[in-house]
């Protein structure tokens, strides 16, 4: 019964207390707040660290590495096995949706990089071919790669390797999409999942890193593949292939001049004419490099070696392939980029009805206004005053040294912020005036260029140059027509130029021999015939016409021929005139 007693007294005492708990827990809650502000104020949560974005975008994107990697792969190891993976690879650069049939590929990828390379593990053991691969014979061994790569074949097989691992990250990243896709479907529409600011939000400063980056690319990667384009056209011997590669180019320039909507509107088109005529070159070079081929080529086409190695197709030594197609694979992957990845981003940035307004920065209006000045002033007048506080009260100054640290780090970072600022605000202006120098004067630039081209190479058709500008200089309106043909002929001339290198042009077939019939072959008088042979002597020594057979092409287009290469074609020659 006591027991019962004191149960009861104690539930009484918690009824009494429970509505002043009830009180004090709105009191509580008003308090935490305050409390979680005050003493136990925590740092917002940070994005997370720039290896763990790049890492995310890598797994990402490792479709693109793989599109990569295969034609790298291709390129590497020249046999009918990666052949494989480099039509597989140009397949899918030309889809639409890239990224879905990338990722339908990836489990087949992965198999199919795992028995390139058991491949090689065999291929790398001290066993004869005939051991390993019976029957087999050499021309087959050889287009498929079964040789071995002794003394070092771990090097190689490292290599494969590596090429593989790329495979199986893009079929990691199919996987870990289809388990997400999957667990998306098993949850229920009411139930809705908070994302962290950890999985959703970079950092400030990785994100300004990757717009900055991002930013560059799409304002100058196209200088990169209209550089590219040079290379790819004069490097070497030119080749009929080559010689398209130019014309493409000059198409695009000369559009670029001529009329600058049209060019905007043709510019997706262009590359991907660029791109699908980079694959077949690439393709067929890779192709022709196989004997059983290169022999069909040939009875096919009917054409002798020297045809067709003016078209480009000529089998390499194994040293110089990587060499001779690892160029049209990088250009081809350069336009793939700019196609894909960075032509929409440069259209609304060449967008010339929508050019946006530049906004002057804060800090260059204070500079400009004196404000800045005065708040490094009122700064370091407060940093005085804390200096005399802490001097009266050394506790006081010994709480406030961090501050006042931090308060002179905040000044040299205000002050070094505001002079770089102040640098790229002049370098833009030097920018801009250097602009508006060059469209002032850049006619008169070219029509003087264009004259002195057309004094020190003498021909029929730099007569077309000169009759032009002789008319179109006094006359103001004329200038940019002037310039418009000019541009045009100078194409026809640079495409002249490049086909006349081509061996199956022999100008000996077609040049005249002036030479021939000055003397007679029965002369009665022999001081008459001793005399005129001193006379045609110094007249072969004096007159071009008769130092060597006359090729009439020259004469009509300054066309020579400079041992299969166009670039010494194209430089002027300044003893064309003295001669």
């Amino acid at each position: 019964m006591e027991g019962k007693g004191e149960m009861g007294v104690e539930k009484s005492e918690e009824a009494l207390r429970s509505p002043e708990e009830a009180l004090r827990s709105p009191e509580e809650a008003l308090k935490s707040p305050e409390e979680a502000l005050g003493s136990t104020e925590e740092p917002p949560p940070s994005g997370p660290s720039g290896l763990v974005i790049f890492g995310q975008l890598v797994q990402k994107h490792s479709y693109v590495s793989a599109l990569i990697i295969m034609m790298v792969w291709s390129i590497t190891y020249n046999n009918w096995l990666t052949f494989a993976l480099l039509v597989w690879s140009c397949i899918i650069w030309m889809m639409r949706d890239r990224r879905k049939y990338a990722m339908m590929s990836a489990p087949f990828l992965a198999i199919y990089g795992t028995v390139l390379v058991v491949l090689g593990f065999l291929s790398g053991l001290r066993l004869s071919r005939a051991e390993l691969y019976p029957g087999l014979p050499p021309a087959v061994i050889v287009d498929f790669d079964l040789n071995s790569y002794h003394p070092a074949p771990c090097v190689h097989l490292g290599a494969k390797v590596f090429y593989t691992f790329s495979f199986w990250l893009m079929f990691r990243q199919q996987l870990k999409e289809r388990k997400e896709a999957q667990s998306l479907k098993a949850e229920s529409l009411d139930e809705i999942k908070v994302m962290t600011p950890e999985e959703n939000q970079p950092s400030p400063l990785v994100a300004m890193l990757i717009s900055a980056v991002k930013g560059t690319l799409v304002k100058y990667w196209i200088l990169f593949c209209c550089a590219m384009f040079f290379v790819v056209s004069f490097s070497g011997k030119v080749v009929v292939y080559k010689i398209l590669y130019i014309v493409l180019f000059l198409f695009c320039v000369v559009l670029y001049q001529v009329r600058y909507d049209l060019w905007r509107r043709l510019l997706k088109t262009f590359w991907a004419v660029v791109v699908g005529y980079s694959m077949v070159v690439l393709i067929a070079i890779y192709m022709y490099q196989f004997r059983s081929v290169s022999a069909l080529f040939r009875q096919i086409m009917g054409m002798s070696e020297d045809g067709l190695r003016d078209l480009g197709l000529e089998r390499y030594r194994t040293v110089e392939l990587f060499a001779r197609i690892l160029l049209p694979a990088a250009f081809l992957l350069a336009c793939i980029l700019q196609l894909h990845y960075f032509h929409s981003d440069f259209l609304t940035l060449t967008d010339l009805d929508n050019i946006p307004v530049r906004e002057v920065s804060r800090l260059v209006k204070e500079q400009n206004n004196g404000k800045s000045q005065e708040t490094l002033n009122s700064i370091g007048l407060q940093d005085s005053s804390e200096k005399v506080d802490e001097e009266v009260d050394e506790t006081t100054g010994d709480e406030n040294a961090p501050s006042s640290q931090q308060d002179k780090w905040g000044i040299i970072v205000d002050r070094a912020s505001m002079l770089l600022i102040q640098a790229l605000t002049g370098l833009h202006r030097v920018q801009e005036i250097s602009w508006r120098l060059l469209e002032l004067h850049c006619l008169k630039i070219v029509s003087t260029g264009i004259i002195w081209v057309s004094l020190q190479e003498v021909s029929l058709m730099n007569l077309l140059f000169l009759v032009l500008w002789v008319f179109a200089l006094p006359f103001q309106r004329l200038r940019p027509l002037a310039s418009s043909i000019s541009a045009v002929w100078a194409c026809v001339m640079v495409v002249c130029k490049m086909f006349y290198q081509l061996k199956v042009i022999k100008p000996l077939d077609y040049s005249s021999n002036c030479t021939a019939g000055l003397i007679p072959s029965n002369s009665s008088n022999p001081e008459a015939e001793l005399e005129l042979r001193k006379n045609m002597l110094e007249l072969l020594r004096r007159s071009i016409l008769y130092i060597e057979p006359v090729d009439p092409v020259y004469w009509c287009g300054a066309l020579r021929k400079c041992e299969g290469r166009i670039l010494p074609c194209l430089r002027v020659r300044t003893h064309t005139c003295q001669s």
